[in-house]
């Protein structure tokens, strides 16, 4: 597999992850993550799948748009850095917020799985 295929493969698949969770589809986010995933909030707080999973609810997710980009394959690991704005619901108000973000995928059986994704706050200065 070369290493274009594998960043449109990995492309692709974070394209499926964020209109799952924007559907709240769990069932389709659980085959588009990594057994062992971790996801690590802004805030410092850290799930797990199951957690996440959990945490992924109707209406909560009113958009995810991705600015900035880069994806570099390594042998199977692919390493995602980027831009995303997020517009998303929390007690009864909208919240839009921009965040730089981190994601590691790996290969596993032929596909490619989030195993660890990192939000940060965009520094405004």
């Amino acid at each position: 597999m070369s290493i274009l295929n594998d960043e449109k493969e990995v492309l692709a698949a974070d394209g499926q992850r964020r209109a799952a969770i924007l559907a709240a589809d769990s069932e389709r986010l659980d085959h588009l993550l990594a057994d062992d995933f971790r996801y690590i909030h802004a805030s410092g707080k850290v799930e797990d799948k199951l957690q996440y999973l959990a945490s992924i609810s109707p209406g909560k997710f009113l958009s995810l748009e991705i600015g900035e980009l880069d994806v570099r394959t390594y042998n199977g690991v692919a390493v995602m850095l980027g831009a995303i704005d997020l517009r998303r619901t929390a007690e009864g108000r909208i919240i839009e917020k921009r965040h730089q973000f981190s994601g590691v995928w790996v290969r596993n059986d032929g596909r490619w799985k989030l195993s660890v994704f990192q939000n940060s706050s965009k520094s405004t200065g």
